[in-house]
């Protein structure tokens, strides 16, 4: 029932790493609504939310399977300010991407070492990584093939919020 050293520090990092997307996504949600992208905040308050329940899942895992977890202090590196509208998703892109790197990494490692449990409960986040990247690169796909005029950040923070947006 015990997960080994090597798969308690790496999901204690996906914790911290989860932790860290929320506050991504905070940040994010907090310069659309200043921005007035009311569609994008939207999304990203959504989206910071079910970060913080990926946090909380890997937490639980943890505990369920006997662990004792780390909770260490995160230094937030995300800048406040952004340049562009498309600037909050194809960087939120670049996290997903990474979240799924991670996450992939600790599948690996658990089945290396047959911790089939592991195995399962890391297939399960990482098809969420699916949606999620999928999500942003429709988005992303949007804003591209949009052709540029004033208004164009504008009609896609309403696609956001339209397609998006629970």
């Amino acid at each position: 029932m015990n997960l080994s050293e090597r798969i308690l520090s790496m999901l204690n990092q996906q914790f911290r790493h989860e932790t860290m997307n929320a506050l991504r996504y905070d940040q994010r949600h907090g310069w659309a609504d200043f921005e007035g992208f009311v569609g994008t905040a939207e999304f990203f308050k959504q989206e910071a939310d079910g970060e913080r329940e990926h946090a909380q899942k890997v937490l639980n895992y943890m505990m369920d399977r006997s662990a004792k977890p780390t909770i260490e202090p995160i230094a937030f590196d995300e800048p406040s300010n952004y340049p562009e509208l498309h600037y909050l998703f194809e960087s939120a892109m670049g996290v997903e991407v990474d979240t799924t790197a991670a996450l992939t990494d600790i599948y690996k490692a658990a089945l290396e070492e047959m911790d089939i449990m592991t195995v399962n409960f890391m297939a399960e986040m990482i098809g969420h990584q699916v949606e999620e990247e999928r999500t942003l690169q429709t988005i992303l796909d949007r804003y591209r093939n949009y052709p540029a005029s004033p208004s164009r950040d504008h009609d896609i923070d309403c696609f956001v919020k339209q397609n998006f947006v629970a």
